[in-house]
């Protein structure tokens, strides 16, 4: 069987053609990350959130979506900026 976060990842490449994706498990065991993709272009925050939620709702088991943190959603042009402020 897939781990927790290949099979979040495959959730969120079904749905929002991304660009990148990045997850990790915290020490208590959570996937956490982000996910870029354009389909977030225009979208405020609270609604980027809520379409990620409900797709791991619809493809994850209870037991499974509770074990995921945050997956935070991000354009290209805000990746491209929190890269540049790490540097």
């Amino acid at each position: 069987m897939a781990t927790l976060a290949v099979r979040v990842k495959k959730a969120l490449e079904k749905e929002f053609a991304p660009r990148a994706i990045a997850l990790e498990r915290t020490k208590s065991g959570k996937v956490t990350g982000w996910i870029t993709s354009d389909t977030f272009d225009g979208q405020p925050e609270f609604e980027r959130m809520q379409r990620i939620f409900k797709l791991l709702d619809e493809h994850l088991s209870a037991k499974d979506r509770e074990r995921v943190s945050v997956i935070w959603p991000i354009t290209r042009l805000e990746r491209k900026v929190l890269l540049e402020d790490e540097e």
